[in-house]
């Protein structure tokens, strides 16, 4: 893929709602605004235009049109699934949470730290707020990936 295709959200040039492109295989980009509303059709399995719009009316004033046109473009690309019942739409993740977190840290470790996972965990255990808690689960996740790897190789 072309770097200057897809600009990084938040550089010179990229505007504020820029997608953020995934690597889930039907060309999908998820904006922080799609985000927000695949979590709560996460959330609840399954939910119809009103019910995502009543949930995301906390954080975002949508119009009932916006939110059925998003939901529709999601499903229209694969990441939802769409089921009439008579007069009512109803929405489904086609794609799971872990999917998108994983695609979006994979496009993430790709664009910003040149394809080089340990820079960017490097980069992260150098921000402030890390307590002693999270440093001993970081610790044991990266012995059990040493362990798996280990048993890979050899």
């Amino acid at each position: 893929m072309n770097e200057s295709a897809h600009p990084v959200p938040g550089t010179p040039g990229s505007p504020a709602d820029e997608p953020i492109p995934t690597d889930l295989g039907a060309s999908t980009h998820v904006t922080p605004l799609q985000l927000d509303l695949l979590r709560i059709v996460w959330s609840h399995r399954e939910c119809s235009v009103d019910t995502v719009r009543d949930e995301l009316a906390a954080r975002h004033e949508l119009a009932r049109s916006t939110v059925h046109t998003l939901l529709h473009r999601l499903a229209r690309r694969g990441v939802l699934t769409l089921e009439r019942r008579g007069r009512q739409q109803v929405f489904r993740p086609a794609v799971s949470e872990f999917d998108v977190r994983r695609a979006m840290v994979n496009n993430m470790v790709q664009s910003l730290y040149r394809g080089r996972p340990s820079d960017m965990l490097a980069h992260l255990l150098e921000e402030p707020g890390l307590g002693a808690e999270e440093l001993a689960l970081l610790s044991g996740q990266l012995a059990e990936a040493e362990q798996r790897s280990q048993r890979l190789a050899g």
